[in-house]
């Protein structure tokens, strides 16, 4: 079989490790995956092209990378194309004209559940909600209709696909994967943390649900406990956050360091598709407090952690309060997650995306 992958990044291990801070990389191991797996294979990036080897991101330069990538790539020479969504509609046109199968990848949620959520969350805090570029739906709507097949990374996140009466049927999860051995404590140097330590870590802290972890917080007023939140700040007045450290975002190393100090890891996402986050805190041991949406289809209630419902402070805050009382439970279900996660290699990602494309030419 004749593979095209088209990607509109710099594909290599040597971006930043955390997959949170990198989608590049998520899709250099889908790169690695493929060319491992037998069948002839050509990569597409802007590396191929002098025009875009040295041009910045910015919002349109996925549909830059789709405009050269269709005029300037042997595109009628694969019997499977497989591109990025809202990256890929000029190339996947060429392709089926030439009777070719197409298949793009949806690492979030339908544009019109995530729209949704965006604007409602913006609504309650008054604040401004800037809507997608009607280009970008049309784009995405168009890609959509094109695909052979969807390429999504978790059951919730494929749902909101699947809503759609017209993509029904289109819709395969191949769910994500993580390298796991950074994030593991060495028997050598586990050393009991002193206190409660609770994690959250993530950009885009509307849709990832923050307002209603720091209400559970602040409500809480636990002694001898301290919540961080890494990576993107929210608009939060910090002296009005009981216990909090605001710390950005922080190196790899660093980063992997915070995961590896705290007891348990709280995502109330209200909007996803599969969150490395997840991933990267199961690795580490940590309990998980969760949302369904939030989970990428990992978390068992009550064995390798906690679903919670959407939007509910008072639920987060129970789930807290229970692990906070419960040591063993807490280190239980840290177990757990890390036992679960184990099984969860790139390759077990790249491998899935391999058995859709030879599904869609069989």
């Amino acid at each position: 079989m004749r593979i095209i992958f088209s990607a509109p990044f710099r594909l290599g291990l040597d971006r930043p490790l955390l997959e949170l801070l990198s989608v590049g990389r998520i899709y250099t191991y889908l790169a690695d995956g493929l060319n491992r797996s037998g069948h002839k294979v050509s990569v597409i990036t802007p590396e191929n092209f002098d025009l875009l080897k040295h041009a910045k991101d910015n919002p349109y330069h996925g549909l830059l990378f789709d405009s050269v990538a269709s005029l300037d790539s042997p595109l009628e020479d694969c019997d499977v194309f497989i591109g990025v969504g809202c990256c890929s509609l000029h190339q996947m046109m060429k392709v089926k004209q030439h009777g070719g199968k197409v298949a793009t990848t949806w690492f979030n949620c339908h544009w019109s559940y995530a729209q949704k959520v965006l604007q409602d969350e913006a609504t309650k805090i008054g604040a401004t909600f800037d809507s997608l570029d009607p280009l970008l739906i049309w784009r995405c709507m168009r890609e959509q209709s094109i695909s052979d097949r969807l390429i999504v990374p978790s059951n919730v996140c494929g749902e909101t696909y699947e809503a759609i009466p017209e993509l029904k049927g289109k819709v395969r999860n191949v769910g994500l994967g993580v390298n796991y051995e950074p994030f593991r404590i060495p028997d050598s140097v586990q050393e009991p943390l002193k206190g409660f330590r609770v994690l959250y870590a993530g950009s885009n802290w509307l849709r990832k649900g923050v307002m209603y972890l720091v209400t559970a917080w602040n409500h809480l007023h636990l002694e001898d406990a301290t919540l961080t939140i890494m990576g993107s700040i929210p608009p939060f007045d910090p002296t009005k956050l009981w216990n909090t450290n605001l710390t950005g975002w922080v190196s790899d190393e660093d980063a992997i360091k915070v995961y590896q100090q705290n007891h348990v890891f709280v995502f109330p996402s209200l909007e996803e598709g599969a969150a490395s986050a997840i991933f990267e805190a199961m690795s580490a041991g940590l309990a998980i407090i969760t949302t369904r949406m939030g989970s990428a289809d990992m978390i068992e209630d009550g064995v390798d952690g906690i679903i919670v419902e959407p939007k509910n402070p008072d639920a987060i805050a129970q789930a807290i309060k229970r692990l906070y009382d419960n040591p063993e439970e807490r280190e239980k279900l840290g177990r757990n997650a890390r036992a679960k996660v184990q099984s969860y290699p790139w390759t077990r990602f790249s491998d899935n995306v391999v058995r859709v494309l030879e599904e869609m030419v069989e």
